[in-house]
């Protein structure tokens, strides 16, 4: 953690030496020495973070170097950019400024002692300068084919599929089959792949069998003397790398052989590829199997459509495992608490094996479970250091920016499902994670979860029906893992905890009865505090005076205190759920921020007209504010946004369409008053076009007398397209015209729902080409006659939902022949009788549907018709 502070204050410190901001604000020596200790310290700290867990010093050490880090890091904020006391040089001279610049100098000369004495400190814990990569395998780490455990519970199946794939499947193939096994460390995947090698049919299928233990060393001269030496039992000659190659060839040539290649961390596919050219000279049949913590590694290494995924445990399996290790045969009495303690290891082997074998040993078992009954997972691994061992390593292999991202996951409760976009919003808004000149940060952070996901470091994804992840949880030992990393920087109070902190308190998720009592004039620095459950009830004063705030979640306030404006550095405020009717006007002086929610404030009916000013806010999500008629007027001046959920048209100046024109827009966007855009021009300088949307709403008010009198209402349509190969989901509501444009059947939408289009008789042709289309709703479209025969060839249509379409009389023929799973038909009187009848037309052709409504009722076919109220 510290590295990752460091790094990220080291990098804001150089860009503004180079602005030669010290200049102007007179501590430019104090800036050039502080980054000149800084990189002097940094040089060391990996070597202090692996000491840390081993040595209190150095523990307390790193800590007052974070301290010392974050202060510093809210003096260059003060500096940055959007500090308004750089306006002119002219101002400069103010009184009020001549006294913030005082005391920012003054602010910089204390830091500068601080890491000095700091840096003297350091000397005497005999740190050493270390670089991330590592080119030997630790003595722990080593493996060998020869199977350590003959007990093995709960892998059966696992074992099978594997042996016949090698036996069976990998003959089948002209090229080298690799057969890679992944999933977190602890798993059980070396066990795996030792009952696989020895298995009596691989033993007798293979000519050659040897095993590598890789571990982080993948290079190609190393990897060739490895494999040699274990395919001929002797040691390499310290050959060139030509003579190498050639004997490595010699001894697989034309032979089916298999090759485990145990603990792959290397994801670069370059030096992957260098090393298979070499091994594809092996007969039909020749195989690797791979075993690794990492999907990425997988992914690039396996020729199978899906890489082996080693689940956890079942609870049954793990108790067996446990109860291997702890228990003699007459000691069946201390079953009832030996399963209550392997509930903590939550199916993992390696865990119910470390605790088996310590309660194994234990003298009096019965005073050790009691010992343990209330404590972690991780604190009971501290009398084994095995667990401890293995998941510090998942960790420290982990790039510097990575280990910070994923130690802040302990800002959520265990068990609880974290929401991927919020942790991506909460890495940007602490610093974390910037953008590039590539990617914005978001995209970035959306890289860095995917990281950590292939490092399997998350688990239990959820998906949305566009088959992005949208949550996920921790493994409760990996929870247990970000806890002790993190510290006493990240705390996590739940039911009547009445805690008191300390002032090294940085991330505070508050999920008590009583939030409001809260206590926090202690803490000096605190950046992250979650309060998301809040029901109504006053916030606590002493959260308002916490100025370091970076991260602000405010669960159903009643209302927002002015004083809100005080927190000059905060990034991020959610409010959804409030209940108040307007935001403060000092919110706007909040000119660091880059994320506002107010989703859910169902009482909100206005905005601040400042609000334009925030120039770094990125987002602005408004979802369910449906009191909320119109916006602040030009917020194109809002250059940064990047998602805005909702805006109103309006008909004077600052509120028309054009104010989207400017703006780089992608999400998910609604657009409502469609009926005041005066003209096809207006709308074309929305230049929807360039917008990279995934969900767009466009609604028509029929109760604006503007809607009646609009013209050229297809024109406007038209020009309203957003960037069509990024659309997924689309809702055009009250539209007038007759047809539709083309670009509303996109071949990439998976959701279409058209209504009140009162003037539509029928639906494009072009609805053929819309082959991921998953769901079509129609409603209240008064003039619909026919649905085009083209629906039922769509492959994956699977919902079709009819509302109040009065005149539509029948189902295309087509659709018997379709993928329907779905169908929902009420108010549609012409249509309801045709599907009613026990014989018909419109029941012959949907028959086979797994799901039938008309009316609200279920109707299933068997060999008679009966209808169940839903």
């Amino acid at each position: 953690m510290a590295e990752a502070v460091v790094e990220i204050v080291l990098e804001k410190l150089n860009s503004l030496i180079q602005k030669e901001l010290g200049l102007f604000f007179g501590f430019d020596e104090d800036m050039k020495r502080i980054a000149s200790l800084l990189t002097t310290i940094k040089a060391t700290l990996e070597d202090a973070e692996e000491k840390k867990f081993s040595n209190i010093g150095i523990k307390y050490w790193l800590g007052k170097l974070k301290d010392a880090a974050r202060i510093l890091d809210d003096i260059l904020d003060e500096c940055g950019p959007s500090n308004k006391v750089q306006s002119s040089y002219l101002s400069s001279f103010l009184p009020k400024h001549v006294v913030f610049h005082y005391k920012i100098v003054k602010k910089m000369k204390r830091v500068r002692e601080m890491l000095e004495e700091i840096s003297d400190e350091r000397n005497k814990f005999n740190l050493t300068e270390m670089v991330l990569e590592r080119s030997r395998v630790i003595e722990w780490r080593k493996t060998t084919s020869s199977i350590t455990d003959r007990q093995i519970y709960g892998r059966e199946e696992d074992k099978d599929k594997i042996v016949n794939f090698l036996v069976d499947d990998a003959p089948q193939s002209e090229d080298l089959s690799v057969y890679p096994i992944v999933g977190l460390g602890g798993l059980g995947k070396t066990t795996l792949a030792q009952l696989v090698f020895n298995h009596k049919k691989v033993v007798s299928h293979f000519e050659l069998r040897f095993w590598v233990c890789v571990s982080e060393d993948f290079s190609l001269r190393r990897m060739i003397k490895a494999i040699i030496k274990a395919a001929s039992g002797h040691a390499c000659e310290d050959l060139d790398l030509e003579p190498q190659q050639r004997r490595l060839q010699d001894l697989l040539q034309r032979k089916r052989y298999l090759l485990v290649l145990d603990d792959v961390w290397d994801d670069k596919q370059e030096n992957w590829q260098k090393l298979k050219s070499l091994l594809a000279c092996g007969a039909k049949g020749a195989s690797i199997l791979v075993t690794t913590r990492l999907s990425k590694v997988a992914e690039i290494m396996g020729t199978i459509k899906i890489p082996h995924e080693l689940s956890l445990l079942s609870d049954n399996d793990c108790w067996e495992l446990f109860k291997h290790q702890a228990f003699g045969p007459n000691e069946v009495e201390l079953e009832n608490m030996g399963k209550e303690i392997v509930k903590k290891c939550r199916g993992l082997p390696l865990a119910a094996k470390a605790l088996g074998s310590l309660l194994h040993s234990a003298r009096k078992k019965h005073e050790w479970f009691m010992n343990v009954k209330g404590r972690n997972l991780l604190e009971l691994s501290l009398e084994d250091n095995s667990i401890m061992a293995s998941l510090r390593l998942s960790y420290f292999k982990l790039p510097i920016r990575l280990r910070q991202c994923f130690a802040y996951c302990a800002i959520f409760p265990k068990d609880e499902r974290i929401w991927k976009q919020q942790l991506i919003e909460l890495w940007m808004a602490n610093g974390f994670i910037l953008s590039n000149e590539r990617l914005d940060a978001e995209d970035v952070g959306e890289d860095l979860w995917n990281e950590l996901y292939w490092r399997s470091f998350f688990q239990d994804i959820e998906k949305d029906e566009f088959g992005k992840v949208t949550s996920f949880k921790l493994h409760n030992l990996v929870h247990d893992l970000a806890r002790s990393v993190t510290e006493d920087v990240c705390c996590v109070t739940e039911g009547n905890d009445g805690s008191t902190w300390t002032e090294r308190i940085h991330h505070l998720s508050d999920h008590r009865l009583r939030p409001d009592s809260i206590q926090l004039h202690q803490v000096k620095s605190l950046r992250t505090y979650l309060l998301p459950h809040q029901r109504g009830g006053a916030l606590s004063p002493d959260v308002l005076k916490c100025y370091s705030l970076r991260m602000l979640h405010l669960g159903e306030m009643e209302e927002l205190p002015s004083s809100i404006g005080d927190l000059k550095h905060l990034r991020y405020l959610n409010l959804s759920g409030g209940e108040f009717e307007t935001l403060p006007e000092s919110l706007c002086k909040l000119w660091n921020l880059q994320i506002l929610k107010l989703d859910h404030c169902r009482s909100l009916q206005m905005l601040p007209n400042s609000l334009i000013i925030l120039k770094y806010l990125q987002q602005l999500s408004l979802k369910d504010c449906y009191k909320l008629s119109s916006l602040p007027p030009q917020i194109a001046k809002l250059t940064s946004l990047r998602s805005l959920t909702k805006y109103f048209v309006g008909k004077e100046r600052g509120f028309l369409l054009v104010e989207l024109g400017a703006l780089k827009l992608k999400g998910d966007l609604e657009i409502k008053h469609l009926g005041k855009v005066k003209s096809v021009k207006d709308a074309s300088d929305a230049n929807m076009s360039s917008k990279q949307l995934n969900k767009l709403t466009l609604s028509w008010d029929r109760y604006d007398e503007e809607w009646e009198l609009q013209e050229n209402v297809e024109e406007i349509l038209e020009v309203l397209h957003p960037d069509t190969q990024q659309l997924q989901s689309l809702w055009v509501g009250g539209y007038k015209g007759a047809y539709f444009p083309q670009w509303i059947f996109s071949p990439s939408l998976m959701y279409l729902r058209i209504e009140r289009c009162r003037e539509i008789n029928s639906l494009h042709e072009a609805l053929q080409h819309m082959t991921v289309l998953h769901s079509l709703s129609l409603y209240y479209l008064r003039n619909l006659e026919s649905l085009p025969e083209c629906l039922g060839n769509l492959p994956l249509l699977h919902e079709l939902a009819i509302g109040f379409c009065s005149k539509l009389r029948s189902l295309p023929m087509s659709l018997s022949l379709g993928s329907l799973k779905m169908l929902r038909i009420w108010g549609c009187p012409e249509l309801e009788k045709q599907c009613g009848k026990e014989t018909g037309e419109a029941l012959s052709k949907i028959a086979q549907f797994p799901e039938i409504r008309v009316n609200g009722y279920l109707i299933k076919v068997f060999s008679n018709l009966e209808r169940h109220k839903s």
